[in-house]
């Protein structure tokens, strides 16, 4: 009966039990929640897909610009898809091969964690190069949607787009630092080429947050220019205009964006221990990849929601019946005019709001009505 007596576990399998346990508990409330994310991403891209691909009548042709954000929205979807498969793959592997792999004489826990570690840095790394390009694409929209305030002036512009073009240039370095520092052909890292990735990964974190800082910022003194224009017009108790109210949508998410990701970068810090701070890192990670793509899409169905809403109150009580079609539908103007057409001559009211929704519809969703 003595050989029968259970064997009482030893710490070392003890701290191996809770430490699998703290894992499996901590990557599926991660990808739970990366999932979540990623449903309302779907509804949200589905309602701007039937937005971008509405036909208005039986000849209409899709304008180039709406493609083009059409193919973009896609392809993020498509990358931020991807990103949500490999982490459920990322999960499924590690249990696979720490917990139900069979078992190999004389194979110890470190030897089947090892087993397992070639095949996440390369899952892992797909991921963060994922993830950067992503990055990337989002600020193509911001981009866009301060063009279409500054058309007139756009060469103000120089400045966030050469901030795109150099984290569009430090992307392939970075990734190269980072696949020379894990060195995925042995079971080493090279540290002399760690170091560099890292700081490389913290610049186009830089710069990309840079890109969308600048950028709304630019579209807030626009704001707050026409602001001050219907005040001096209108007196200071005038309502707030359709252009005010959109850009106001862009200011708040653009702002909304950054605060994200400041939050966001903590996950660049290394030296959070187990716990609440580094279930913290790894919930940003995920979800902001969903993030990402959520908020270009998000922008445009808010901007295209707020104009809609406001197509119908100004349709009834403004007297501009020459420049709004039947049916409440609000027309573009025929040829091609900047932001400031109006503001700089300093009539305020409705030509102002007419033309600058103009472009902004137009950079959103290309010519003809919407």
């Amino acid at each position: 009966m003595s050989d029968d007596a259970p064997i009482p576990m030893t710490d070392g399998e003890f701290f191996i039990l809770q430490d699998d346990g703290y894992f499996i508990l901590r990557k599926g409330v991660v990808i739970f929640g990366e999932c979540i994310m990623w449903g309302i991403y779907l509804v949200v891209l589905s309602f701007l897909v039937y937005r971008l691909t509405r036909r208005p009548s039986q000849n209409y042709r899709m304008p180039a610009p709406r493609k083009r954000v059409l193919i973009l929205m896609l392809v993020m979807f498509f990358l931020s898809t991807v990103f949500l498969v490999l982490s459920i793959v990322r999960f499924a592997v590690s249990v696979n091969i720490v917990n139900m792999a069979p078992l190999v004489d004389g194979q110890t826990y470190q030897d089947r964690i090892a087993n397992g570690i070639l095949i996440d840095e390369v899952l892992f790394y797909t991921m963060s190069t994922i993830f950067s390009i992503q990055f990337l694409l989002g600020d193509t929209i911001v981009l866009w949607r301060t063009y279409a305030v500054w058309e007139d002036k756009p060469l103000y512009l120089l400045f966030p787009c050469i901030l795109w073009f150099a984290a569009l240039v430090i992307l392939p370095v970075e990734r190269a630092a980072y696949a020379l520092c894990w060195n995925f052909t042995r079971d080493e890292i090279r540290p002399q080429w760690c170091a560099p990735a890292a700081n490389l990964n913290i610049v186009g974190w830089s710069l990309t947050m840079g890109t969308n800082g600048v950028a709304t910022a630019m579209i807030a003194y626009k704001a707050w220019k026409h602001r001050r224009l219907i005040k001096r017009s209108l007196g200071p108790n005038a309502r707030r205009t359709l252009v005010e109210r959109i850009l106001a949508l862009l200011i708040e998410s653009g702002f909304l964006y950054l605060a994200w990701w400041a939050a966001m970068s903590t996950t660049l810090i290394q030296f959070l221990t187990w716990g609440f701070g580094i279930q913290f890192q790894q919930h940003m990670w995920y979800m902001g990849n969903q993030v990402v793509g959520l908020y270009p899409a998000l922008i445009v169905v808010l901007v295209d929601f707020q104009r809609s809403v406001w197509d119908t109150t100004f349709a009834e009580g403004s007297n501009m019946d020459s420049r709004v079609a039947q049916g409440s539908r609000l027309q573009f103007a025929s040829g091609s005019r900047g932001v400031d057409v109006n503001l700089s001559s300093g009539t305020a009211g409705g030509n102002s709001d007419y033309y600058t929704l103009s472009a902004i519809k137009k950079s959103s969703f290309g010519g003809g009505e919407l």
